[in-house]
């Protein structure tokens, strides 16, 4: 019995031609071991993959003493202020398994006679 896998990303030639092809695009990245990076792909090398990828970043709003007083006083939940920060990152080829791009839709907009285009 034959149990080759038909895998996209089994040989690292494709694998390095789709990540050039993807160079500068958002993505996520699965790895071998199951975990997924999203970034965007700043360079490609023999070696591996260097990637800008997105963390998430949560804070209290609480620089003004007196604010959330007030808030608390009245039962107002306080406001969590939410960054995304990216930082740069190398993967190394023989530890990727897929490569996933991620699509932005965009809404249809008619072109009519009174376009500003």
């Amino acid at each position: 019995m034959n149990y080759d896998r038909d895998d996209k990303n089994n040989n690292l030639q494709e694998l390095f031609d789709e990540c050039k092809n993807l160079m500068d695009y958002h993505i996520i990245l699965v790895m071998k071991d199951g975990t997924s990076f999203d970034g965007v792909i700043d360079k490609v090398d023999s070696n591996g993959v260097m990637m800008m990828v997105g963390e998430d970043i949560l804070y209290d709003d609480d620089d003004d003493q007196g604010q959330y007083n007030t808030q608390r006083q009245f039962n107002r939940p306080r406001k969590m202020r939410r960054h995304r920060r990216f930082r740069r990152r190398g993967f190394p080829f023989n530890s990727i398994f897929r490569i996933f791009p991620i699509p932005y839709p965009y809404p249809f907009y008619p072109i009519g006679p009174f376009s500003p285009f």
